[in-house]
């Protein structure tokens, strides 16, 4: 990612490192503080919207992931 673009070339990756921290935010949803893990979701989505990007399902599909982890779906 160069600035705040992600080229179709990355995305495959940055996604794979998004899942593990969305399994984090999951643990932290069911074990830790709701509260928190929505707050930290929420920030987490807001910050994928904002980057330009080259391809047609990014960040889509990770927003929907998050949605499901924090209940707000």
């Amino acid at each position: 990612m160069k600035g705040d673009f992600l080229s179709y070339k990355h995305a495959s990756a940055c996604g794979e490192a998004l899942f593990e921290r969305i399994d984090e935010l999951e643990l932290l949803c069911k074990y830790g503080n709701k509260e928190k893990a929505v707050d930290v979701g929420k920030r987490m989505k807001k910050r994928l919207i904002s980057i330009e990007h080259d391809t047609d399902d990014f960040p889509d599909y990770l927003l929907k992931m998050i949605d499901q982890v924090i209940g707000t779906t």
